[in-house]
């Protein structure tokens, strides 16, 4: 199986990557964002960066698979039920931001600066390798997107 990406945080210049959310910190979905997959190592079809400034989080970037609408070329036969629209419909804005071509078949939204009202936990690590089997892992527990606890596990 190939290894996913990860989200990814930031807080008090430190990278972290999210080995996991409960519940969930964001969803494309809710905010009328279908990501599609276009990688195995990308099987949810997106990647989020946040931030936490002054002690708040925020989604801060969206890399979303997708695949702008188009048209197959037209055929001289005009009964022909493959002649039909292909790919997705545009991209909305998020808070704002329309999402710009990237590589690999992905869309980018950067400096989205998204308030999130997430109450949870988040399970980090400093590096890609670790896992919560593997080391040092940091908690970080939200209640109505405010940071209210952080606790390092060995």
């Amino acid at each position: 199986m190939t290894d996913q990406i990860p989200d990814g945080l930031h807080h008090d210049g430190k990278g972290y990557n999210i080995l996991n959310a409960t519940p969930g910190l964001f969803s494309p979905w809710e905010y009328g964002i279908e990501p599609e997959e276009v990688s195995t190592n990308n099987y949810c079809g997106y990647i989020a960066l946040f931030d936490i400034r002054e002690g708040y989080i925020y989604l801060h970037y969206l890399s979303v698979g997708h695949t702008p609408a188009r048209r197959k070329p037209p055929t001289t036969n005009s009964d022909d039920i493959f002649d039909i629209p292909m790919g997705s419909a545009p991209l909305p804005e998020l808070n704002g931001v329309k999402a710009s071509r990237a590589t690999g078949g992905y869309f980018d939204y950067e400096n989205v600066n998204l308030p999130l009202d997430y109450t949870g936990t988040l399970t980090l690590a400093e590096t890609e390798l670790a896992s919560e089997q593997e080391g040092n892992v940091t908690i970080m527990s939200f209640r109505v997107g405010k940071l209210v606890n952080i606790e390092l596990r060995a």
